[in-house]
């Protein structure tokens, strides 16, 4: 994995995640809860999940599946989920 870091001084180190997304869902009665369903998703209630452009605030995390709210439900297009972890 490539990075672009100030003066070639980079104080991270990149650790492979075992973690598999297989699908998002929208919850269409809710219309602003988005469902990430995978294997090994991490834990953290304090991790940071995207959908698209959107930031979801997570409500509910089994370790398999994810449940959050969109911060906004301007949302349209195909997008992928994103969970950044720490």
């Amino acid at each position: 994995m490539d990075a672009l870091c100030t003066d070639l001084n980079c104080d991270f180190a990149y650790q492979e995640s075992t973690s598999v997304i297989n699908g998002a869902t929208l919850d269409e009665a809710a219309f602003d809860e988005v469902i990430i369903a995978g294997e090994n998703l991490p834990d953290d209630i304090d991790d940071v999940i995207y959908f698209g452009p959107t930031r979801c605030t997570q409500m509910l995390n089994d370790g398999a599946s994810i449940t959050c709210t969109l911060d906004d439900t301007r949302v349209t297009g195909n997008w992928i989920a994103d969970i950044l972890t720490n």
